[in-house]
Order: structure tokens, then C-alpha cells, then sequence
């Protein structure tokens, strides 16, 4: 694991990766040490060796514009990807980058930090914890010895099998709350305002994640796509007017009760919306 603490003001993927520099004939990299990070992972594909999950962290993601530093990785969220970054370096141009490496991002909405535009929005899986417990209680058992914990390794590629669907096909009932909740954002109504597209990449993503995680969800049949819009479509969720609210009260009324999570976070929308103005967004 890789902890990037992101500053303020990065334009390029130079500040987070490095540059190659003419002058001295070698490759200046950046004090992220996310070049010697991918070099490493880079080895670990010519190698026939089972390799351990990577993961990069980018704390504050957004306190500089993520499209302008970040750009080299944004094509890496397309599955199609063929996950190569060009270094410039001349003795190592190329960094083939392993799927089992994934990206995580902290970021803040206020006045200080970048907001994310559509085109990072429909590559991230937001995750929001407005709602965390600040009372919440974690018990952990105390260990005596390493001795007791039952623990194996997992591999890089078992973990990426683990979380890969199976297929893309979504229960009768499921797939129609999906396609309702689409259809009400796309459709083109000038009493509703502007519309939100939902791109097809978006579509696959949601129905990925509950073909994964469907089956871990006992409780309500409707939990897994409750946790899937709220991370892929209630960040989109961006307009302006009064006939916007009205699309948003109208979305409202396709999602099932089930989906309590959504409803709730649609609901803090629309009130803080309707109280600025009729100013709507899910970063406000």
C-alpha cells in the first residue's frame, strides 16, 4: 500500500509521477514515490510469481483538479484498458500496470478543494460517511498470540477473481427499478429540467457490483442496488431550477421503499436544494 498525500496546485502527472529529464539523461520521479511503486508492480507482471494486492491511496484527492495530475489512470477504470503508462523514461518507457492495483481517494466538498467533474464522476464509486456514528462503539478481541489468528494471504489475482461478476444480468424486479430510475433522469421533459445521462459505463458498473455483493445482503433484496445508486447515480445528481427539483421529486417516487439509503440521501438533496435557491447537488 501506497500513501499519497495530494497538494495543492499539481497540474500534471509529473507531480505524481515524475519526468523524464533531458538534460541529465534519466528520469527525475516524484517525491510520491508512486514511480518506484509502479516500477515495482511493472516487475511483478514479468514474473511468474503470485503477487499481493496493491493499493494506492490519494488522501485529498481533490485539493488539486484530479483530471489534470491524474489523467495517465483515468483510462485504467475501462475494463478494455490495456493499463500502460508512458514514463518518457527512455531505458524504461513503458509501465505495464497489473489489474490488482486499485486507487482510493479521500476527498471534502467545501470552498477549499476541487469539485469532481462528470467525466471523474462516471469513473468513481463515491462512497459518502456524512452518516458515520461519531458515538459508534468498536469492540476488537484482544489476540494473545499471532499464533491464534487464522489468517491466509491472498494474492493479487485471487482478489481481483473474488470481485469479478459473474454475469451482468440482474433479477426481473431489480433490472426494472434500475431502468425506471434511468429512464426518469434521462428523459428529455422541459417541465423537469435538464436531464442527467447515465452513461453505459455507469449501467455496467451497478449491475457488476450487485452481481458481487448481492448475495451478502440478507436482509433486503432491494439492499444491493440501494448501496450501488447511491455510490454511481446519486453523485451525478447536479442541476439547477425548480423544474430540476421537480425530476428529483419525480425520482423519488420510481425507487422503492427497500431503498432507504437513497432515499435519504435524495431527500437531504432536495431540502438543502430548495432552501439555496433551488440549487442542487450532491457535493452542496
Amino acid at each position: 500500500m501506497l500513501n499519497i498525500p495530494v497538494a495543492r496546485g499539481w497540474t500534471s502527472s509529473r507531480d505524481v509521477l515524475g519526468f523524464y529529464n533531458s538534460l541529465s539523461s534519466s528520469f527525475n520521479s516524484s517525491a510520491t514515490g508512486l514511480y518506484e511503486f509502479l516500477t515495482q508492480l511493472h516487475s511483478e507482471t514479468k514474473s511468474t510469481a503470485e503477487a499481493a494486492p496493491a493499493i494506492c491511496l490519494l488522501d485529498e484527492f481533490n485539493l488539486s483538479q484530479p483530471e489534470h495530475y491524474f489523467s495517465p489512470f483515468l483510462e485504467m477504470a475501462d475494463p478494455e484498458s490495456k493499463r500502460i503508462i508512458t514514463t518518457g523514461d527512455q531505458t524504461s518507457p513503458f509501465l505495464e500496470i497489473p489489474k490488482y492495483l486499485r486507487f482510493l481517494g479521500t476527498i471534502n466538498n467545501d470552498e477549499s478543494v476541487q469539485s469532481l467533474t462528470p467525466r471523474m464522476l462516471d469513473r468513481s464509486a463515491i462512497i459518502s460517511f456524512d452518516d458515520f456514528e461519531l458515538d459508534y462503539d468498536i469492540s476488537l478481541s484482544p489476540v494473545k498470540s499471532l499464533d491464534d489468528l487464522d489468517v491466509t494471504a491472498i494474492s493479487g489475482n485471487k482478489f481481483i477473481e473474488i470481485f469479478t461478476p459473474r454475469s451482468l444480468e440482474l433479477p426481473q424486479d431489480i433490472d426494472r427499478t434500475l431502468r425506471l430510475i434511468i429512464d426518469t433522469l434521462r428523459e428529455e421533459k422541459p417541465e423537469f429540467g435538464p436531464s442527467i445521462s447515465v452513461s453505459f459505463r455507469k449501467i455496467k458498473a451497478i449491475r457488476a457490483y450487485h452481481s458481487v455483493t448481492s448475495s451478502m445482503y440478507i436482509d433486503s433484496r432491494f439492499a444491493a442496488l440501494d448501496y450501488a445508486v447511491c455510490q454511481h447515480i446519486i453523485p451525478l445528481l447536479n442541476g439547477y431550477g425548480q423544474n430540476f427539483g421537480k425530476r428529483l421529486m419525480q425520482l423519488s417516487y420510481v425507487i422503492p421503499d427497500e431503498m432507504e439509503l437513497t432515499h435519504k440521501m435524495l431527500k437531504r438533496i432536495i431540502d438543502i436544494g430548495n432552501q439555496n435557491m433551488f440549487t442542487y447537488g450532491f457535493n452542496i
